[in-house]
């Protein structure tokens, strides 16, 4: 019976390995199906071919690294044959055959980039986005190796569809643009995938422009006149839309879809319904496809104010285009979010959803829809924060910020009036802490990351690297704003692409530390009016002001108490607020500060005369309000009462630090002599020659390169020069030094990084309009105060306008005066200034115009104990007392028995 098995074995093996083709033949079957797969015009015919040459090749055992090759590629190939017929099962298998085949014989890495790649385009169109990102992420690892790979405009292209679809639009153009720049490119496709991501940074005039250039060359592409009618529908021409649309024989979604939209735009509901309902009936289609249908269909019968149904339709559409949510229950919605595919659409129909249950409880009064619009927005919340965390570019956060900051807005008035309605004190305590979380997000989330950065398990070397990716992207965005080559701009904006993209690899990575990761998606600090409470002392109020659109909202915090008062007409505020801003003198504004101080002030009188610190948190128009010279009902200027200083958001408060008394200084005066009269600042160089202990920098040695070599090692920087404050661009605002050799003479606010000054206290900027004039709703004046704030100091002193030289100087001696002799940095601030109004030799600087414009932004908290001299003192008497009573009983002596 053995001898007959092994027999049996014998002919087994023969067999097999006569079966087994040879080298020579196995060459030869590679060649014959690569010159069908080659084929120009293939055809069924030649498809098959290829097949069957490649299938004979893909079931042989490689025996050596060459035969692996052939059989690894060979997979791959019929992965890209089968893709095309349409059967994507087998061809992910194929793939997944050619990726083991090249890890099993150690094949070089270039051999399974096309197999990744193709691979993550498959999970991708199936909608299994954590395998679409594994696959392309091992293509992108590939590609970092081997720039030069065919295909790479692919992998950049995907990438770019990818942050699309999660929202990251502006990035995504990064991409789409690094693709653009590779061989092989498709144009048509490249360019409308740009279009489109302009188009959703609400850029339809610079989208239109480049689809138009497409349509000469590609005058029958379906796809290029969809989306040149939906460009037209936003730019509300729906009638040159319904023309591009017309002349098409459409049975597709996309197609249905944006017919439906230009109808929606023209008021047609009955036909944008019926285009929509096509979308839904379709048998093939993307499920997210349908989802738009149903957000859509939403828009239509919410139009007709039917709430009810428009919030079953939006349930629908959550279903679609979130595959791990399934409740028809419209006062359910999804809870875990991870911030990617399609968030950026399920953050639009949460918002809808909010809107509905807004609706529906203003017209029926019942507490489930007010219950139900908190629970909505809350989802909504939860994803915009989850959202704004996946972005890794300041300015895509700033993106987002601006399409969410009108949702907090509506939500809070509505707590609001859900507090009128009810009584329970719960929901206006809940407007506070969601007007609070939504000022300054994107600073807020800079300064948070960096400490995160920096407190867990990344490596130094990484972060080192990070920082060097600023520096050069920094000074990338310099040179492009100080050049006027045509070709030198081109090369500038292609190597900020190219820096970018990987600043963007490079957050990749930081991701894949576990606790960087958890802390930041997971650990995040809720802020609440208890935990406020919990951080000011019994000193301190704070005083919030929240635009709701037609009304606002004030809110009075201190210690022990919360209270709030209404504004009805914010309009006529809005025109007093702009008036005091722009003219501080008392005899313009008189009427303006009344009006101003009664509007915001007043209701908290009586915490006032207990609080003799003030801290203001501004909003829309309030901000960059000069406090200090309002007067109160009796008259005297707030300043005089009161110590004054200002925040961003009052959560900051939870993360200030307890002062520390320094008189370390490095202080700048570069224009503290002549070079010319237009700059020349006579009084900066006894502005910081006066200031103790400082290392001064004066007029030529006061360049930019000696301020950012030396300024991360002093916890003081005073900056007397000039700055400007770009309105139209805020980021291209800038400080002044003393011009070097390299011309180098501008600190722009692009150029500030989040960390870069973690070990300083104070930054005194003696610099007109440094506080900056870009009020950006939500996030408050994007100005250099933001961006030292950003950098890590603790605390600004600032210019609101352009200010009087000699006052300032005054100003200044005097404030380091104070410092000197032990006040803290707002004390000194005020105290400073109540020196210049009693001082007689400066009498005719008494006008507000000359003092107000230093602001101090910040929050430094002081000991609770030490910060109330006279509890200490009596603290420790009575534990001297207590000790010498026990000394005297025996106590600590007597042995124990």
């Amino acid at each position: 019976m053995k001898l007959k098995l092994l027999s049996i074995l014998s002919i087994f093996l023969v067999g097999l390995a006569v079966s087994q083709p040879g080298p020579a033949s196995l060459a030869k079957e590679y060649e014959r199906g690569l010159s069908y797969f080659n084929l120009g015009n293939p055809t069924e015919y030649t498809d098959n071919q290829a097949i069957k040459s490649f299938e004979k090749i893909a079931k042989h055992k490689p025996q050596n690294k060459t035969e692996a090759v052939w059989v690894g590629s060979a997979n791959e190939k019929l992965g890209v044959l089968l893709q095309g017929l349409g059967d994507l099962a087998k061809a992910k298998k194929y793939y997944k055959s050619s990726l083991k085949v090249s890890e099993m014989h150690g094949l070089v890495d270039t051999l399974s980039f096309r197999p990744n790649l193709y691979l993550s385009g498959l999970y991708y169109y199936e909608s299994v986005y954590d395998s679409c990102l594994f696959f392309l992420e091992k293509a992108e690892q590939i590609i970092e190796k081997y720039p030069k790979l065919g295909e790479a405009e692919r992998l950049f292209n995907t990438k770019g569809v990818l942050l699309f679809e999660a929202g990251n639009f502006r990035q995504s153009l990064v991409y789409f643009k690094k693709a653009e720049q590779q061989i092989g490119t498709d144009e048509f496709t490249n360019r409308n995938n740009q279009a489109l991501a302009l188009q959703f940074l609400n850029q339809p005039d610079s989208t239109l422009r480049l689809l138009k250039s497409l349509e000469g060359r590609f005058p029958n592409e379906e796809q290029l006149k969809i989306n040149l009618a939906s460009v037209l529908t936003e730019l509300n021409k729906p009638l040159e839309a319904l023309v591009y649309l017309k002349n098409l024989v459409g049975d597709s979604a996309v197609y249905y879809n944006a017919l439906g939209k230009v109808y929606l735009k023209l008021g047609d509901l009955g036909k944008s319904k019926v285009n929509f309902e096509k979308t839904i009936h379709l048998r093939k289609g993307n499920l997210a496809d349908k989802g738009f249908a149903y957000y859509f269909l939403g828009k239509i019968v919410a139009e007709n104010n039917k709430p009810y149904r428009a919030l079953y339709y939006y349930q629908v559409a959550l279903g679609y285009l979130d595959p791990l949510f399934y409740s028809k229950n419209i006062f359910h919605n999804p809870v875990k979010v991870d911030g990617s595919f399609s968030s950026f659409f399920l953050l639009n129909i949460l918002a809808e959803k909010v809107g509905q249950f807004e609706k529906l409880y203003r017209i029926t009064k019942e507490v489930r829809y007010l219950r139900g619009a908190t629970r909505a927005f809350e989802a909504y919340e939860m994803l915009a924060n989850t959202l704004s965390k996946n972005y890794t570019q300041e300015n895509a956060r700033l993106d987002l910020l601006a399409r969410i900051q009108p949702v907090y807005q509506s939500f809070v008035r509505l707590l609001v009036e859900g507090f009128s309605g009810t009584q329970n004190h719960d929901y206006i305590k809940q407007a506070f802490e969601v007007s609070e979380r939504s000022k300054a997000l994107v600073l807020s989330l800079a300064i948070n990351e960096n400490q995160l950065k920096n407190t867990t398990d990344i490596p130094a070397e990484l972060l080192q690297n990070e920082q060097n990716l600023q520096i050069a992207l920094a000074a990338l965005r310099r040179n492009l704003q100080n050049s006027s080559d045509t070709d030198l701009t081109k090369k500038y904006l292609q190597a900020i692409n190219e820096t970018e993209i990987k600043l963007d690899k490079l957050n990749q990575k930081l991701e894949k530390y576990p606790k960087f990761k958890a802390k930041k998606l997971f650990e995040n600090q809720r802020f609440t009016l208890r935990a406020l409470q919990d951080n000011l002392s019994a000193e301190e109020l704070v005083i919030s002001y929240f635009d709701m659109g037609r009304s606002a909202v004030v809110f009075g915090v201190s210690s022990s108490d919360f209270k709030f008062s209404l504004i009805a007409n914010v309009a006529n505020l809005n025109h007093h607020l702009r008036k005091v801003k722009s003219s501080v003198s008392q005899k313009v504004a008189h009427n303006s500060l009344k009006v101003v101080y009664g509007s915001i002030f007043k209701p908290f009188n009586v915490l006032l005369k207990d609080k003799p610190k003030v801290v203001f948190v501004g909003d829309a128009e309030a901000n960059g309000l000069p406090v200090e010279v309002l007067k109160d009902t009796d008259g005297a200027y707030l300043l005089q009462s009161h110590t004054i200083s200002y925040l961003f958001s009052s959560k900051f408060i939870l993360n200030s630090k307890e002062f520390k008394s320094t008189r370390k200084v490095l202080a700048f005066a570069p224009f503290s002599e002549i070079f010319s009269e237009k700059d020349y600042l006579p009084n900066s160089n006894d502005e910081i020659a006066n200031i103790s202990s400082a290392r001064p920098f004066f007029g030529k040695s006061a360049t930019k390169s000696n301020f950012m070599s030396l300024a991360a090692s002093y916890p003081i920087l005073h900056l007397a020069t000039h700055a400007v404050a770009d309105g139209q661009f805020p980021e291209k605002s800038f400080i002044r030094f003393a011009n070097d050799n390299q011309k180098n003479d501008k600190l722009y606010l692009f150029e500030f990084s989040a960390g870069m000054l973690k070990n300083t206290q104070l930054v005194f900027l003696s610099a007109c309009d440094s506080y900056g004039n870009f009020n950006l709703k939500g996030e408050g004046i994007r100005g250099l105060s933001r961006g030292f704030y950003l950098a890590g100091s603790q605390c600004i002193i600032s210019s609101l306008w352009k200010a009087e030289d000699y006052a300032t100087a005054y100003l200044t001696r005097r404030f380091y005066k104070h410092v000197g002799d032990g006040q803290g940095y707002t004390e000194a601030l005020r105290e400073a200034k109540l020196d210049l109004l009693e001082d007689r030799q400066m009498v005719q600087f008494r006008d507000p115009k000359y003092w107000s414009h230093l602001v101090f932004v910040g929050h430094q908290k002081k000991n609770k104990w030490a910060s109330n001299g006279l509890n200490a003192a009596l603290g420790l008497l009575l534990l001297g007392l207590f000790i010498w009573f026990l000394l005297q009983k025996n106590a600590l002596l007597k042995p124990k028995a």
